[in-house]
């Protein structure tokens, strides 16, 4: 979990404000091999996108009251009702993608385990944690493009999403581990 002295913080996803847990020995079991810079700005997006989604939803009942109080006429009304509508759709559509998005993903020292941070729908990180032989490697799901790539599991039918274009490697070799030696930068 991440700490930050300010009393309302984002929670970034950077290695060196981040705590990893320890051993008892002092040694961090848990090393960051890949990084997504701009998850800061789309777990910004999701907090936002929830005030959007009460304005918008305490709008509705105030149309319909000036309606019935012949204040605006009912195409005024319905049409926006309607655009209220797409862009709940739009927002509910970016914060399922954002859900997906891995903003760290950590190796444990004795290379067994992967820790994967992400965003939940309403903003905050959550970390996954599983084996390493749970991950199906990117050539095998032929997952190898460079813009999105899904990192699928064979325990489970959902996946996430990184971008190695836009996110950073930070271990290659702890990253060859996870997902295979084919992948390219």
């Amino acid at each position: 979990m991440c700490t930050s002295s300010r009393p309302f913080s984002l929670q970034t996803f950077t290695p060196r404000q981040c705590k990893y847990s320890e051993t008892s020995t002092g040694e961090k079991e848990f090393s960051p091999f890949y990084h997504f810079p701009y998850i800061v700005p789309m777990r910004i997006f999701s907090r936002l996108k929830l005030g959007q989604t009460v304005l918008t939803v305490s709008l509705v009942p105030a149309l319909y009251l000036a309606e019935y109080c012949e204040v605006i006429q009912h195409v005024d009304k319905s049409l926006t009702v309607m655009l209220a509508t797409l862009a709940l759709s739009m927002l509910y559509a970016l914060g399922e993608f954002f859900r997906r998005l891995i903003g760290m993903m950590y190796l444990s020292r004795d290379e067994t385990r992967v820790k994967v941070s992400h965003l939940t729908f309403w903003g905050q990180r959550k970390d996954l944690t599983f084996p390493v032989s749970d991950v199906i490697p990117l050539r095998d799901c032929g997952e190898d493009k460079d813009t999105i790539n899904k990192l699928r599991r064979y325990s489970t039918n959902r996946y996430l999403l990184f971008s190695a274009r836009f996110g950073r490697i930070l271990n290659r070799e702890k990253f060859e581990i996870v997902f295979g030696s084919i992948y390219r930068e």
